[in-house]
């Protein structure tokens, strides 16, 4: 047949020729868009891209100008098991110049998270990664990552010094843990707490095996109580925690060491009816210094033994001598020119690569004459007693001995570094220091150590008060929580007669005991099985609880989606399900519209309209909802959270405000509040007639008199102001482990508290009842 007859035969057929054309754009479509969502894109500093991933290229990272390409990569292409761990898509990140070197400085990585992946600012459930090579089922996660949330919605960062195929792993969504937790009590003993801090290498905290059924600390030291402090080093970094850190940065240096030492030390001193002895290794050794010996308040750390301390610095992070020497260089050429075995060059690749990757943005900080590790020059402090102890060899067999690259790494040298420290780096004018058996990642397990280790905590000998009444209290020193005699609350004096007489006047009228004993407050009358929970909220009579997929009351789900910034008014509960705004009354759920949620920190439907505190780059913004967010006031601040309660308030950690009418009235200011050797940071707050209650990140009380403009301050340490809740007669106040009450008709805290052994995530309550969320179920009480 001719073409021409076949080309009428078609025309001749219209169904046919219909369907052709139809084929043949589709086949064009899908041909076009398939080379859209792969075609590369080219990234230029903090340019943003079609694609969620950034790379932003600070200058001096390399000695010439660099842009990179990010190509969405298919899951084909990669072996199996690696596909599957990771979430989300994968993108190639590659130098546009063709030229792949280890950066002088880091550059850094950001990828946006889509919403089912974030579960608010107190969660670090993403970790970034990257696959080494396509072909092997191996990934390797950036350390030190930070979560964020701006105008663009949440997202993760990572520190990296080279590129590859990039892409984010999901763990179980749970709170961050930080600060002490506690490994085992012994309520009985009058021995010192054994306090652990480790490194990037979990192994420290002492468990044989991945069951965590054996614990070497705890075999050595039958008899003690022993905790641990938990801080973000190699794993990702919470919301919650960065706001914490560019709080603190703003009034210091903005270390993050710095910023742990601080929270340690504020942890000790809160602690300070407990003695310590102080076990720490490594990045963990250089925190328990700063904490000790740049607070002399710190009086309770009985002994400081520092494993593998690199408190002269360590060139094992250092990634100008990575790059030039090592870093995509071919190993038997490295070995030949060196005069070392090829293996040692592989493992030594290896080793160094993922110590600097584990430290993330910290590794400048233990550089080799740091500006931080000066400032512990001569800070040794007399009262404390010091051990150092340091291991003898390189892990995996490294050992630079009588080479070019004993100069570069002298911490690779057998006899004289152990894999991360060197003897001369860990050396304290002064100080004993033992040498052990083994490396940096295993030193400790040496039975010379652990025989030295008691003897040694052993000659310092333990004073045995003479006996006197609630001389031996009984003592749960949990994280957020303890007992102990604490000094009589602190009246901060002003400089004129009038305000001192101001201040007396408020001390009479408001008590904060000078000790507190452990009671039963409450009265348990059941237990809900809501396993899962991430929030409760008890209004319109009723209990409400979010799940994973929605708003639930009574066992029926009132609205699904991922629920956020749920608040309880009078008579109904506003909250987000994904980036719906809705209200409940009780029988009628009310869609109020789409909002854009980026770079929103808390939302609220009133009456009077929807409000958002907005992030801004210094300070937050209070902002109405007008089809688009309308700015109404200015915050200083940088976190901050709508208070609900008997009066609508707005907090950040700097400010105040009561928006019960629907302005804005400032009722405190951090800047009038002067407590010597403490930072005034919000948490909490609660305003009951002309009272002010106010919980500080000091773990401590701040008790307002609105109408006389002056505080009292007390029971540091005692209470963890999570949250206040009002009762008939009395204020309730909960920690995460505590709870205490407040009597407003003898205006005075009662010096009775009630511990819990399980974390407490939430607490609500109707008045007569009250509702506990911890991490199996939701226990209900009774006060007496």
């Amino acid at each position: 047949m001719k073409f021409s007859e076949f080309f009428l035969t078609i025309l001749r057929r219209r169904l046919l020729l219909i369907t052709l054309l139809a084929a043949f754009v589709l086949f064009v479509s899908l041909l076009l868009w398939r080379s859209y969502s792969n075609r590369p894109k080219i990234v230029k500093g903090s340019e943003e891209t079609a694609v969620p991933l950034t790379v932003v290229v600070p200058d001096g990272s390399y000695s010439t100008k660099k842009t990179y390409v990010v190509k969405r990569v298919s899951r084909d292409s990669l072996s199996p098991t690696i596909a599957n761990t990771f979430v989300g898509d994968l993108y190639e990140v590659s130098p546009s110049d063709g030229v792949d070197e280890f950066a002088m400085k880091p550059i850094r990585i950001i990828y946006r998270l889509s919403k089912d992946l974030y579960f608010g600012g107190d969660y670090a459930n993403v970790k970034l990664a990257y696959i080494p090579d396509p072909k092997q089922p191996i990934y390797r996660i950036f350390g030190g990552a930070n979560m964020g949330f701006d105008d663009k919605g949440a997202y993760i960062e990572a520190h990296a010094f080279h590129t590859s195929i990039v892409g984010l792993i999901a763990d179980v969504p749970e709170k961050q843990k930080l600060g002490l937790q506690l490994l085992v009590e012994r309520s009985r003993t009058i021995e010192p707490v054994l306090l652990l801090i480790p490194d990037v290498d979990r192994g420290f905290l002492g468990f044989v095996n991945s069951s965590q059924a054996t614990n070497f600390w705890i075999e050595l030291f039958p008899t003690r109580t022993i905790m641990y402090y938990e801080y973000p080093l190699a794993s990702t970094r919470s919301v919650s925690y960065m706001n914490s850190f560019r709080s603190f940065a703003q009034q210091n240096v903005p270390s993050y060491l710095l910023f742990e030492a601080e929270k340690l030390a504020m942890e000790l001193v809160r602690l300070k009816n407990f003695e310590f002895d102080i076990v720490a290794h490594g990045v963990g050794a250089i925190i328990a210094r700063l904490a000790v010996e740049l607070h002399p308040e710190v009086k309770n750390v009985r002994s400081l033994i520092l494993v593998s301390p690199p408190n002269r610095g360590t060139n094992v992070v250092n990634p100008l001598y990575y790059g030039a020497l090592i870093y995509r260089k071919d190993s038997q050429v490295v070995a030949n020119n060196f005069g070392i075995d090829r293996f040692v060059v592989d493992a030594m690749k290896s080793h160094l690569l993922y110590y600097l990757e584990a430290l993330g943005p910290i590794y400048s900080e233990i550089l080799t004459g740091s500006d931080l590790l000066k400032k512990l020059d001569k800070t040794v402090r007399k009262d404390v007693r010091y051990l150092v102890v340091v291991g003898n060899s390189p892990p995996a067999s490294i050992d630079v001995t009588g080479t070019q690259l004993e100069i570069f790494y002298p911490e690779l040298v057998k006899g004289k570094g152990d894999g991360v420290v060197s003897h001369e780096s860990a050396t304290i004018e002064g100080i004993e220091k033992i040498v052990l058996n083994g490396s940096f990642f295993d030193c400790y397990l040496d039975p010379t150590f652990h025989a030295k280790l008691k003897d040694f905590l052993a000659q310092t000998r333990v004073e045995i008060p003479s006996y006197r009444e609630e001389t031996y209290p009984e003592r749960v020193p949990q994280a957020q929580q303890t007992e102990r005699i604490v000094k009589p609350a602190t009246e901060t004096k002003s400089s004129t007669q009038v305000e001192t007489k101001r201040e007396e006047s408020v001390q009479l009228r408001v008590s904060l005991p000078v000790r507190f004993e452990r009671s039963q407050l409450l009265t348990k009358v059941g237990a809900l099985d809501l396993k899962g929970a991430r929030s409760i909220h008890f209004v319109l009579g009723r209990l409400f609880y979010v799940l994973e997929d929605g708003l639930y009351s009574d066992g029926k789900r009132i609205q699904s989606g991922t629920i956020r910034y749920v608040h309880v008014l009078n008579d109904s509960i506003s909250f987000v399900a994904n980036d719906r705004l809705y209200r409940f009354n009780g029988s009628k759920v009310t869609d109020l519209g789409r909002l854009d949620l980026a770079g929103v920190e808390d939302v609220l439907a009133t009456d009077g309209g929807v409000f958002a505190l907005l992030r801004s780059k210094e300070n937050l913004v209070l902002a109405r909802w007008e089809n688009g967010w309308k700015q109404v006031q200015i915050l200083s601040g940088v976190y901050g959270k709508f208070i609900d309660g008997p009066s609508l308030l707005v907090m950040t950690n700097r400010e105040i405000y009561d928006f019960s009418i629907g302005n804005l009235r400032k009722l405190l200011d951090s800047s009038k509040i002067r407590i010597d050797g403490r930072s005034v940071d919000f948490k909490s707050c609660l305003m009951v007639s002309d009272l002010l209650f106010v919980g500080l990140r000091s773990y401590s009380l701040l008790v307002y008199d609105l109408r006389t403009e002056t505080y009292t301050w007390g029971a540091e340490g005692w209470i963890d102001p999570e949250t206040f809740l009002p009762l008939k007669n009395a204020v309730l106040i909960a920690g995460t482990s505590t709870i205490f009450t407040f009597d407003l008709q003898r205006m005075s805290l009662n010096p009775s508290y009630q511990s819990f052994s399980e974390r407490m995530n939430a607490v609500t309550g109707d008045g007569e009842k009250l509702y506990v969320l911890t991490e199996s179920s939701v226990e209900v009480y009774k006060l007496k």
